[in-house]
C-alpha cells in the first residue's frame, strides 16, 4: 500500500464532512418549510436560545441537540487541519473520536426521536457530515506504527 494512504483517505473523509457542513449553511435545512430558510438560520436561533430562553435548555432533548450541534460544529471545522495531531497524540485522537462519535450519535437519536416536519437537502448534509468526520477520525491512525506517548 502507498505510504500515507490511510491518512489521505482520512483527510478526504474529513474534508467531505467539512464540505457537507458548509453546504448545510446554504441549502434548505429542516424543521421549517419557509422558502429561503437555510441552515445558517440555526446559528441565529441558537443565539436567541442562549440569550432569551435558558429554561428551554432544561429540556433533555433540546440540551442534547444543542450540545451535539456545537460539538459537531467544532470538530467538523477543526478536524481536517489537525491530521498531525491525530497521528501523534493518542490522547487527543481518543478524545476527539469519542466526542465525535457521541455527538453524532446524540444528534441522530434526537432527530430520529422527534423527526422534523420537513427535511431538505441541507438537513441531509448536516446528518451526514458528523458520520464522515467520525469515519475520518477512525481512519486517522490506521496503517502506521504508533509511537508510545
Amino acid at each position: 500500500m502507498v505510504p500515507g494512504y490511510w491518512q489521505m483517505v482520512s483527510k478526504a473523509h474529513m474534508f467531505v464532512a467539512l464540505g457537507l457542513f458548509i453546504a448545510f449553511h446554504f441549502l434548505h435545512g429542516f424543521g421549517n418549510s419557509e422558502p429561503g430558510w437555510a441552515g445558517w438560520v440555526v446559528w441565529s436561533e441558537l443565539v436567541d436560545l442562549f440569550r432569551n430562553s435558558w429554561e428551554q435548555l432544561g429540556d433533555p432533548q433540546t440540551a442534547i441537540i444543542v450540545a451535539s450541534f456545537l460539538m459537531c460544529s467544532l470538530l467538523l471545522v477543526t478536524s481536517p487541519f489537525l491530521g498531525c495531531v491525530w497521528r501523534k497524540s493518542l490522547l487527543a485522537w481518543s478524545v476527539a473520536t469519542t466526542s465525535s462519535g457521541l455527538a453524532a450519535l446524540g444528534f441522530w437519536i434526537a432527530i430520529l426521536v422527534d423527526p422534523p416536519s420537513t427535511f431538505g437537502s441541507g438537513g441531509i448534509c448536516l446528518m451526514l457530515a458528523p458520520l464522515f468526520n467520525f469515519a475520518g477520525l477512525m481512519l486517522a491512525r490506521a496503517g502506521e506504527p504508533h509511537e508510545s506517548e
